[in-house]
């Protein structure tokens, strides 16, 4: 390696190019950009001596091939890792040297390192400072796992390495990254164990750069620290910013949480109902969802005049045809303001998949179906192809306009320009995932 000149990165967010699920002609208006490459690239320019390129194929953005990297280090999902494979096979002809992240890399770590001289795994804050460290040593190691950022720095993403034109126009940031939940499907638990908040100072200085009225919080639980939700509310109302953010229904319990809520400038929050059926949801170790409090917590919502953005789940064990094709009238019984359904797809090496696949039940290992569109396992009380036409049949129907139009429409204390924002999202959603 050459000490006098600057090492070359390209970091790469890789997107399969043969899955367009979730990209239409809306896209722009309901996807956000993964932080993930500008997170970073904050990391690597605390390095003089390196440089960093960027490449977000999601948004479109083409990989420049002329150019000669050091180290080519890419960002992927299950869905995306044939193409990570055959990127990282040509790179290694360049003699590039290849690093995997991300939560496929995480996972399936043994798989990724037959194509990868190393592997991320987990939390990046201080396993890339380690792997830059060990490789200018020339002593890399094949996997870095978990490892404790021991400079304990405060990352702000650099957003340079975000084609903010391909996204949603309010942008996205995280606060606080874990969640106290292990629901059995998720691995966000797991994934960013150990990772605190943000100090609050650090939350208002990134939302001051972006210079922005409206932002969205990435936290799996905005709410799951309470006292920190309190102190960054503060700091949102005395910013002026409209936010949303995730939670979980119980929330609808806490009418504290809810006023300060909206009087910090919320607008809503994403909330899992994943299920209507109790069985479901315990088997899943969603215990603290109830779907007989449902419709109370959604009014209860509603009357702080925030949005519920429900998300739901298809395939569970206990689902049953008639029970999936129920959820239309469910959705409407709720009154819930925006829908997003998908169906139950396990990430591969996690318990879940474990289990279907100790059962038997996981039907294919092609990682480009596992989009969430697309039924990877063998239900408990249906077909593979019938819970798959269940989930397109759900959501054309929850997205009929007459249906629409309610949604939009139903709550009268909302604004004219809030209702329009909503019905533009509603009518989005009306073709998202749905070919």
């Amino acid at each position: 390696m050459n000490t006098n000149k600057k090492l070359q990165i390209l970091l790469i967010n890789v997107c399969p190019r043969e899955n367009k699920c979730f990209r239409s002609a809306f896209s722009k208006f309901l996807t956000y950009p993964s932080l993930t490459i500008a997170h970073i690239k904050a990391i690597i320019n605390r390095y003089k001596d390196i440089e960093a390129d960027t490449c977000d194929e999601f948004a479109g953005e083409k990989i420049n091939f002329k150019k000669h990297y050091d180290i080519v280090m890419m960002n992927f999902m299950s869905i995306g890792a044939y193409r990570a494979y055959d990127l990282a096979e040509f790179y290694k002809k360049q003699n590039t040297y290849t690093v995997a992240g991300g939560y496929h890399a995480s996972y399936m770590n043994e798989e990724v390192q037959k194509y990868f001289n190393s592997t991320v795994s987990g939390s990046a804050d201080g396993s890339i400072p380690a792997f830059l460290e060990d490789y200018k040593k020339g002593i890399p190691k094949k996997l870095y796992k978990n490892i404790p950022d021991i400079e304990n720095v405060e990352i702000i993403p650099d957003r340079s390495a975000v084609p903010n034109n391909k996204y949603i126009a309010f942008p996205p940031l995280t606060a606080n990254p874990s969640c106290p939940n292990c629901c059995e499907y998720c691995v966000i638990s797991d994934f960013n164990r150990g990772n605190k908040p943000k100090k609050i100072e650090t939350i208002k200085q990134e939302i001051k750069q972006l210079k922005k009225s409206r932002i969205i919080f990435l936290d799996p639980n905005f709410f799951a620290d309470r006292n920190y939700a309190i102190e960054l509310m503060k700091v949102l109302k005395e910013i002026k910013v409209e936010w949303a953010a995730a939670a979980v229904i119980n929330i609808a319990k806490d009418e504290e949480m809810l006023k300060m809520a909206s009087i910090s400038g919320a607008t809503g929050f994403a909330i899992g109902f994943e299920s209507f059926n109790e069985k479901s949801l315990k088997a899943a170790n969603k215990y603290f969802n109830n779907p007989s409090e449902y419709k109370n917590a959604v009014d209860i919502i509603h009357k702080h005049n925030l949005y519920v953005n429900g998300f739901i789940m298809l395939g569970m064990d206990y689902d049953t045809k008639e029970s999936l094709l129920n959820i239309p009238q469910m959705v409407d019984y709720l009154n819930l303001d925006l829908v997003k359904y998908s169906i139950l797809t396990p990430m591969p090496n996690s318990k879940l998949y474990n289990k279907l696949k100790n059962e038997g039940r996981i039907l294919t290992e092609d990682w480009r179906l596992y989009d969430q569109n697309h039924a990877v396992f063998q239900p408990k009380n249906m077909t593979k192809e019938e819970l798959e036409e269940i989930y397109i049949k759900v959501w054309k129907e929850t997205y009929e306009l007459k249906r629409l139009y309610k949604r939009v429409f139903q709550n009268k204390d909302k604004s004219l320009h809030h209702k329009l924002r909503l019905l533009g999202v509603n009518l989005a959603f009306k073709y998202l995932g749905v070919k």
